[in-house]
């Protein structure tokens, strides 16, 4: 649904990016306010690129980086310690308003929102419609697949590129609504904190 739509129109708004869509941020010169990954596998196979946003955090201008502590543990020190780097595992073991499950890096990420302050919330590009394999991609055992050949045409991405060989990751619905779930968790806990979510 973010299929050629014009991201920096989200200018005049905080907005919160995901996982590998730095790609296109990357192509288009836009960056979000925060960046989000909280998939142990994508977080993994992205984290040189996404050490680099951290590195260059004060020119892109992404505030806080939200991930998982395996991730942080493959940082740099220097950018594991960041103060824009924030550890999702440990602030989950202290903040009950992170333990809906299933943990998908979108439902989460309105969580996130929340933690930060934000009283209203509206999501662009989640639409739980996935391919649970698309072409080029091989199985790497458990739940985790590789892309190995094009995947020009993508249907799970709003952009050509998103996914490239070498990237790992997990089946999109490594349970059964995995996602759909995921915000039928976190739904009740946004709603009695009386923060509204809309669907773009």
């Amino acid at each position: 649904s973010l299929k050629n739509f014009d991201l920096p129109r989200l200018d005049v708004f905080d907005t919160i990016g995901m996982n590998a869509a730095y790609r296109h941020w990357d192509q288009i010169g836009w960056y979000p306010t925060y960046y989000i990954c909280l998939d142990k596998v994508v977080g993994i196979s992205h984290k040189d690129e996404i050490a680099r946003l951290i590195a260059q955090h004060g020119r892109n201008g992404i505030r806080a980086f939200f991930l998982r502590s395996n991730l942080i543990k493959e940082l740099p020190g220097d950018l594991a310690d960041s103060d824009v780097v924030f550890d999702f595992d440990a602030i989950r073991a202290i903040a009950p308003l992170f333990n809906p499950m299933p943990i998908t890096t979108g439902s989460h990420a309105s969580l996130f929102g929340a933690l930060l302050g934000y009283r209203r919330m509206v999501l662009a590009g989640i639409d739980c419609n996935y391919v649970e394999k698309v072409e080029g991609a091989v199985d790497r055992g458990g739940t985790v697949l590789e892309i190995v050949g094009s995947t020009q045409g993508n249907p799970n991405y709003f952009f050509d590129g998103y996914q490239v060989a070498g990237d790992r990751y997990n089946v999109p619905n490594s349970s059964p609504d995995l996602h759909l779930e995921s915000w039928r968790a976190v739904a009740p806990v946004l709603a009695g904190r009386g923060i509204p979510v809309w669907n773009m």
